[in-house]
C-alpha cells in the first residue's frame, strides 16, 4: 500500500504489537513512498537493535519524505543516536523515543527527573530485577536491597537498587514490581513475599522457555499469524526469512548448515545497507 500510495501524509501504527518482522514490511513500503511525512510506531515491541535499522533505511533513501518518526515508549541503541545526528545534518527530521542504550550512570537529580518519564514499552520491569539478581540467592539479594535492615523492602529501596546499577527506571516500573511482589498490599515487600515473588518469576521464565521450545518443535502454522508473516515468510520466533534452497543456488554453494536468510541480509540487499 505505502509503495503505491501518493496521497497519504500520516500513518499511525502505534500500540499495534508490531515487532521487527512486521516492521520489515512497513519499511519496504516507506522506502518507496515520497508523500508520507509522519510515521507513528511507538509503544510496539520493537527491539533496540532494530531501531537503528529504521534510520539506516531512511538515511540510505534520500527521496523518503519522512520528517517525523514517533517511537515513544521504545528504547533505542547507541547506533540509532549516531544515525539520527547524521540525518539531521542534512535535513529536518524529528524522532521521539524513550531511552538510548547503553545507559550512562546518572546522578540522583537526573534519576529523579527520569522517574517522571513514561514506562519504556520494550523493557520488562520484572526481567530487569531478575537480571540485577544475577546468580545470587533470593534471600541474599533481598538483604542486599534492604540496606536499613528493617522488616521489608519499600519502593525507595528498589529505586536505589536501579540507581546504583545505572539503570534509569520510571515510577511505573517500580509500581509494577511492588504490585507483583507485595501480595498483601501493605506497601512493603517482606522476605516471604520476596521469596515467593522470585519463585513466580522463575516459573514464568521457565514456562516461556518451554512454550518456545514446543513451538520450535512443531511446524509453524503461518495461518495463525498476520498476512505480513505469511507474505514475507518470516519465522516469528527466530525472525529469519525462509528461503527455498532450490531457488537460491548461490546460497547452496556456501558452506552453511542453514538455508535461512537473516533479516539483515534482506535489508542489505533491498535497501543497500551494510548491516552485520
Amino acid at each position: 500500500m505505502l509503495s503505491e500510495n501518493t496521497t497519504i501524509t500520516e500513518l499511525d501504527l502505534g500500540c499495534n504489537r508490531i515487532g521487527p518482522p512486521a516492521l520489515l514490511e512497513v519499511l519496504r513500503g516507506v522506502a518507496r513512498n515520497r508523500t508520507l511525512h509522519i510515521l507513528k510506531i511507538g509503544f510496539n515491541p520493537i527491539t533496540a537493535g532494530f531501531t537503528s535499522i529504521i534510520l539506516s533505511v531512511i538515511r540510505k533513501n534520500n527521496h523518503i519524505g519522512l520528517q517525523n518518526v514517533d517511537l515513544q515508549g521504545v528504547v533505542v541503541d547507541k547506533e540509532f543516536v549516531v544515525l539520527l545526528q547524521e540525518i539531521q545534518k542534512d535535513r529536518f527530521f524529528i524522532v521521539q523515543y524513550e531511552l538510548s542504550l547503553p545507559v550512562k550512570k546518572l546522578t540522583t537529580e537526573e534519576m529523579r527527573e527520569m522517574v517522571g518519564l513514561p514506562c519504556a514499552y520494550n523493557v520488562d520491569p520484572l526481567k530487569l530485577l531478575y537480571l540485577l539478581k544475577e546468580k545470587m540467592r533470593a534471600a541474599d539479594f533481598f538483604y542486599k536491597i534492604n540496606k536499613d535492615k528493617d522488616d521489608g523492602l519499600q519502593k525507595n529501596e528498589l529505586y536505589n537498587l536501579f540507581e546504583e546499577a545505572g539503570l534509569p527506571v520510571t515510577s511505573s516500573v517500580l509500581d509494577k514490581i511492588m504490585e507483583f511482589m507485595d501480595t498483601n498490599e501493605d506497601g512493603i515487600i517482606d522476605l516471604k513475599e520476596f521469596l515467593l515473588g522470585d519463585k513466580r518469576i522463575k516459573n514464568i521464565s521457565r514456562k516461556q522457555v518451554r512454550v518456545e521450545q514446543e513451538r520450535r518443535a512443531k511446524d509453524i502454522d503461518y495461518n495463525k499469524y498476520s498476512r505480513t508473516f505469511q507474505k514475507a515468510h518470516i519465522d516469528p520466533i527466530t525472525s529469519t526469512l525462509k528461503i527455498d534452497p532450490s531457488t537460491s543456488p548461490m546460497r547452496q554453494s556456501r558452506r552453511k548448515s542453514s538455508t535461512d536468510k537473516t533479516v539483515s541480509d534482506t535489508l542489505n540487499e533491498e535497501f543497500n545497507l551494510n548491516l552485520p
